[in-house]
C-alpha cells in the first residue's frame, strides 16, 4: 500500500480520503464541487488513482471528481483475508458509491476499470447519468448511459479459475457492445 501522504513529488497532490464502506480501508480522490456533477473514474489493472492526475484538476473546475483505488491498489488496503474475483470489486464499488451517496454518475473507465463499472451500472442503472431521448412517445423512457471508456476487457475463466480466453469490448454511446475474442 502507498502511504497516504505519498505526492510523488507534487505530482499527485490531491487530499486523501478513506472509508472503510466496503470492508476494508478503501482509499479515493474527492475534487471539485460536491453539488456539481459526478464523474467516477475508475482505474485498471496494475495502475490507481494517480492515472487520472492530469484528468482531475481540469474536471474539478466543473465538476464533481471521485476517484477510488481499487482493493490493493494504490494507496488502497490489500487485505489477505478477501478475494479479488471481478465480482468482488464490483461489491467494493456498490458499497462505496452508495455510501457516499453519488448519483448522476458519469463513469470514466479504464481497462479492469470497465468490467467493474458496467457491473455498477447494470446494478444501478438509476445512478448514472441520463437523459431522456424523446423521439416519439413509444421511446421516451429510452435512457442514454453516460459512459466513457477506454479500450475493456472482460475475462472469461475457465473452471481452474485462470482466463481460458479474452473479450475485448468497445461500448457505444448507446450502450450496445460490438466485441471480438482473442
Amino acid at each position: 500500500m502507498i502511504p497516504s501522504d505519498a505526492t510523488f513529488a507534487g505530482t499527485f497532490p490531491f487530499a486523501p480520503h478513506f472509508t472503510d464502506a466496503p470492508g476494508f480501508r478503501m482509499h479515493y480522490v474527492d475534487e471539485g464541487p460536491h453539488d456539481g456533477e459526478v464523474i467516477l473514474c475508475l482505474h485498471g489493472e496494475p495502475t490507481w488513482g494517480y492515472l487520472f492526475r492530469h484528468l482531475i484538476p481540469a474536471l474539478s473546475e466543473t465538476h464533481r471528481v471521485v476517484v477510488p483505488d481499487h482493493m490493493g491498489f494504490g494507496k488502497s488496503e490489500t487485505p489477505a483475508d478477501r478475494s479479488y474475483w471481478l465480482q468482488d470489486h464490483i461489491d467494493n464499488l456498490e458499497a462505496f458509491v452508495l455510501a457516499l451517496g453519488l448519483t448522476d454518475i458519469t463513469l470514466v473507465m479504464h481497462d479492469f476499470g470497465g468490467p467493474v463499472g458496467m457491473g455498477l451500472a447494470a446494478r444501478h442503472p438509476d445512478r448514472i447519468a441520463a437523459s431522456s431521448r424523446p423521439t416519439d412517445r413509444r421511446h421516451s423512457a429510452r435512457r442514454i448511459f453516460s459512459i466513457v471508456s477506454q479500450q475493456m476487457r472482460a475475462y472469461h475463466h475457465g473452471s481452474s479459475g485462470s482466463p481460458a480466453r479474452m473479450q475485448t469490448a468497445r461500448w457505444s454511446p448507446c450502450c450496445s457492445i460490438s466485441a471480438s475474442i482473442s
